[in-house]
């Protein structure tokens, strides 16, 4: 019941904040420094300020999801050459170097705009 209880007080808080920050920008007093960007992006481009707060604080978790997977899980490439300097014990670096001088005319055939 406690839970419940602060819930919905949490919610009610949220409703009052909602409506506090509407009154501000729609009175034209202004904009706390917590909206400036999110009122601003919402201006330039037309989209619905709510959404456009939401969205700001949510592309930035996603953003840090993504760093977390990329360093988690490495591309191809990437993988067999740590797996080469894990076994040999050799520097990461030195395994890419030597890596590229042995393969290079084969990766610039896949891929042709890679150095």
């Amino acid at each position: 019941m406690k839970q419940l209880t602060r819930g919905i007080i949490y919610l009610a808080g949220l409703a009052i904040l909602a409506l506090g920050i509407t009154l501000n920008t729609k009175t034209g007093l202004g904009v706390s420094p917590i909206i400036a960007v999110a009122y601003a992006v919402s201006e330039l481009w037309g989209t619905d300020f709510g959404n456009t707060v939401l969205q700001i604080p949510l592309s930035i978790v996603f953003t840090r999801f993504m760093n977390l997977y990329v360093a988690v899980i490495p591309n191809p490439g990437d993988g067999i050459v740590q797996t080469i300097s894990d076994v040999s014990g050799k520097e990461v670096g030195r395994v890419i170097a030597l890596f590229q001088h042995l393969f290079l005319k084969k990766i610039q055939e896949v891929f042709p705009y890679a150095a």
